[in-house]
């Protein structure tokens, strides 16, 4: 038996014998009665207690397991750290709170943090060419992140800093060359952001700044080509926003018409 619950063994229950139950093991308080028969393994992480006995049956075996360590701090700086991270990385790691990457990576991939709830602090190395899909997505403590602008970034996937809600800016490089869906949907507190002059930049894909409702004015590079529905849909306080011309009616920029952003075009 395995719960996540708590666990009451009444009398003249049997444990460990052929024909019986095997084994106990719970994630909260395990209370035996004085006559239960124990042969088999009682085991939990919080409180077990026998009532009223002070009885030793041959075999019995009780381990009171600890709580597991809790890790805050991430810091990868040889290979073999982060081959044990495994393809799901930490995600919905709910201790960590900083990462630091030291290793040349040139991929974050995806899923890596998703849903690390308390994770407030990234460092990235500067050979990071992506960042793959739902890679900080529900990151919703990010408040500090490596300048993306000093980074040979070419792609950032699809979610990848979804709802992080506490991150202030994002800065791109001029390497940069797609934005993917929902890239940085729902960032709240995004209010600057910025692209790199000479920005290689041509596909936004759909909903990518969708609800960063504090950002106030954006400047798109010259290339852009493609612009995805809803890109900035829900960007309250969006003001202004220059447009390169041929991007005059695509999805993301045509159903903005009457939303009283002063939309500016380039020749």
């Amino acid at each position: 038996i395995f719960t996540q619950g708590n666990v009451y063994i009444e009398s003249g229950a049997m444990i460990g014998r052929p024909g019986s139950i095997v084994s106990v093991i719970a994630r909260e308080e395990i209370t035996i009665e004085k006559d239960v028969i124990l042969h088999g393994f009682v085991s939990c992480e919080k409180i077990g207690r026998i009532l009223n006995s002070t009885q030793v049956w041959d075999g019995v075996q009780y381990s009171y397991l600890p709580l597991p360590q809790v890790r805050t701090s991430l810091v990868l700086e040889d290979w073999e750290s982060y081959e044990k991270l495994g393809e799901h990385g930490v995600r919905n790691d709910d201790f960590l709170t900083t990462a630091s990457i030291m290793l040349p990576l040139k991929e974050i991939s995806d899923s890596t943090f998703y849903g690390c709830k308390a994770l407030a602090t990234v460092t990235l190395p500067p050979e990071i060419e992506k960042i793959g899909n739902y890679a900080f997505p529900e990151c919703e403590s990010l408040a500090e992140l490596t300048a993306l602008s000093g980074l040979a970034l070419r792609e950032i996937g699809t979610s990848a800093f979804e709802n992080c809600r506490l991150l202030p800016e994002v800065s791109f490089p001029a390497s940069l060359e797609r934005l993917g869906n929902a890239a940085f949907a729902g960032c709240e507190g995004l209010k600057q952001v910025t692209f790199a002059q000479g920005c290689a930049l041509t596909e936004i894909g759909n909903h990518c700044f969708k609800d960063c409702k504090n950002v106030t004015e954006i400047l798109l590079p010259e290339g852009v080509m493609q612009i995805g529905m809803s890109a900035f849909a829900g960007c309250d306080s969006l003001q202004k926003l220059h447009v390169p011309r041929t991007c005059e009616t695509q999805p993301g920029i045509a159903e903005l018409k009457d939303s009283g952003i002063e939309i500016t075009f380039s020749e």
